[in-house]
């Protein structure tokens, strides 16, 4: 049976001056696309500030203004590069918004790593769950054809 995994493409294999593969350099090839936050089961958190004038809050309903869940995800994604975690080219493969948010909530960012698997987001704001999604490392054009 063939379990899919995510591939991580590099210049070239860390052999040591016997031709072998050392598990700990390849551990740490299987850790590069999050870096840091590959670390299985640990739970990091930050806030992200989103200004209460932000413009998305004037067309996202007029008289109920809520953020848009794109621009949600943007700003979770920009959070993680502000940690030190490179998102460039990282595909978002699932996503949920479950509470709207609106202007002057103040918003948490969870994320964790899961063993051979994306990197699970989850957006809080006042005790409720705003939305999760799923981050999984790209793949370039180049390296689809």
């Amino acid at each position: 049976m063939f379990l899919p995994r995510p591939l991580v493409f590099v210049d070239a294999l860390p052999r040591a001056s016997t031709g072998k593969l050392p598990r700990p350099a390849l551990a740490e090839l299987a850790a590069a696309p999050f870096g840091k936050a590959r670390r299985a089961g640990a739970m990091n958190e930050t806030v992200i500030e989103i200004a209460p004038d932000h413009p998305a809050f004037a067309g996202h309903f007029p008289g109920h203004p809520i953020l848009p869940g794109a621009l949600l995800l943007a700003q979770a994604l920009q959070a993680l590069d502000r940690a030190g975690i490179a998102t460039r080219g990282c595909e978002i493969s699932s996503a949920k918004f479950l509470s709207p948010l609106g202007p002057g909530e103040s918003l948490c960012l969870r994320w964790e790593a899961v063993p051979g698997g994306p990197l699970r987001l989850e957006l809080w704001a006042g005790g409720r769950r705003v939305a999760s999604a799923a981050v999984v490392p790209g793949i370039s054009g180049a390296e689809r054809a």
